[in-house]
């Protein structure tokens, strides 16, 4: 029975998707905090498994958002009651009235799914009533477990959560330990997001799909690769944004940017190899934003470059007190493309260009 129902929540869940054409909704987890209220059905096992039948439960509980160590983190709080069948006695009952408090992380690698895993400790109040002695005992009793499982995104802010539970509760000098399995329905609290706001992270419209958190997963995705100077992992990024939200506007302006990065580091490749130098660092300079390899041969070729310096600087000089302000200028940008903060070159230049305009009007 308890197998059959996960199967069957599982299949519905796949078909749901496999009929549907349009783009993949969003994910449940994110920055958002969350409810969830389902069913559970829990199977003994160890000591109890020859007392005990399976049991049925209601479970309620919130997830919200902890971004301490990781985005996808969540405190969890859940309450569920239920009762498992004696065996030996179907007129007994042993029930579970139980508070979890755990912590649980979820990983936004797919569309049609988010898996989670977390831990719980539990405290439980357990009462057994056996009617063929006629007597009753209640007691609280601590617990741990381990929890695994998917969010399913469905429409909007719903969705579903399936997984699975192992607990094990100290009874006595012996130990109940469950496995369950949770079918439940979710619903996104948006309100209390910590997510970045702001013109960069969209608006919904209503009746459409969940879809800006996933697109926005991967275009930081993006971001943060662009600054590890990535160029390949971050341009898969921001493809992958544009799959799921075709109008994502930063994604589109980025690939743009990635696309000529690629397009000036080669034509910088074929310059250094034609020992074309002075040309080639400025390609290097726009491509080394995105291309880490180009800031690698950015350094290099200045470095080169480096021992040209003072003889470049003395003829800078010398061509702007001979009034030769046109070759001056061109001396004086070689040494700011090989050292742009030179203060030589920051002096010079400007006077030069001052001066070569001045005479330019009076022709």
């Amino acid at each position: 029975m308890m197998g059959k129902l996960f199967i069957r929540t599982f299949l519905c869940t796949v078909l749901f998707y496999l009929s549907d054409g349009r783009a993949f909704p969003a994910h449940l987890a994110g920055n958002d905090a969350g409810v969830y209220a389902g069913y559970r059905r829990s199977a003994v096992q160890g000591l109890y498994d020859d007392y005990l039948g399976a049991g049925n439960y209601f479970c309620t509980g919130l997830l919200f958002p902890i971004p301490l160590l990781y985005r996808h983190l969540f405190a969890e709080g859940e309450f569920l009651a239920g009762s498992h069948e004696v065996t030996e006695s179907p007129s007994s009952s042993f029930q579970q009235y139980t508070l979890r408090l755990g912590a649980t992380a979820a990983w936004p690698l797919f569309s049609h799914f988010n898996p989670y895993a977390g831990l719980f400790f539990q405290e439980s109040m357990v009462h057994l009533d056996a009617a063929k002695i006629k007597e009753a005992e209640t007691a609280l009793k601590p617990g741990l477990g381990i929890r695994a499982g998917a969010l399913v995104p469905v429409y909007s802010i719903f969705g579903l959560r399936l997984g699975v539970e192992y607990s094990n509760i100290a009874l006595s000098v012996k130990h109940l330990k469950e496995l369950s399995f949770t079918a439940a329905a979710t619903i996104r609290i948006p309100f209390f997001s910590t997510a970045p706001s702001g013109e960069e992270m969209g608006t919904h419209k209503t009746g459409k799909l969940f879809l800006k958190d996933h697109a926005e997963e991967h275009f930081r995705l993006g971001l943060e690769m662009v600054k590890k100077g990535d160029a390949d992992s971050a341009e898969e990024a921001f493809r992958k944004t544009l799959t799921v939200k075709p109008d994502h506007t930063g994604a589109t302006r980025m690939l743009q940017e990635i696309s000529s990065a690629k397009a000036g580091h080669a034509k910088a490749r074929t310059l250094l190899k034609a020992k074309n130098y002075y040309n080639a660092i400025p390609h290097l300079e726009k491509a080394a934003a995105f291309i880490g390899a180009a800031g690698t041969d950015l350094a290099e070729t200045r470095s080169l470059l480096s021992g040209e310096l003072p003889g470049l600087i003395r003829r800078g000089i010398r061509a702007y007190e001979e009034r030769n302000y046109d070759k001056c200028i061109t001396l004086m940008k070689k040494v700011q493309i090989v050292d742009p903060e030179n203060e030589t070159a920051k002096l010079y230049l400007p006077r030069a260009q001052s001066r070569k305009k001045a005479i330019d009007r009076l022709k």
